[in-house]
């Protein structure tokens, strides 16, 4: 599978939209995603709200050196998911994302 994001700041920075999309070998779509996130100045900490394959859910995300990480419960595992994006998750400071 190929999988590609798109993202993009809305409401003058304060939140990032992402919409994944995934296409097998034959080009098709077989599978589509997407989240909102923003940061809460009160509690200095980033959230994101998903939704995929008719699920939704509200997700801690952290950000990292390079980008950032956030966990899905799935019974008794974690699922741990990584991503690198230059400038998606700004320095707390700014209070927003850039």
């Amino acid at each position: 599978m190929i999988q590609t994001e798109r993202i993009g700041p809305f409401l003058g920075g304060s939140i990032r939209l992402i919409e994944g999309r995934g296409f097998d070998s034959n080009g098709s779509l077989v599978f589509n995603a997407f989240a909102v996130i923003s940061y809460d100045p009160r509690t200095d900490r980033y959230s994101m709200r998903s939704y995929a394959q008719g699920r939704a859910g509200d997700f801690e995300i952290t950000p990292t050196a390079d980008g950032y990480t956030w966990e899905i419960p799935a019974g008794p595992m974690t699922i741990r998911y990584t991503g690198s994006a230059a400038r998606l998750l700004p320095l707390a400071a700014r209070g927003g994302l850039l």
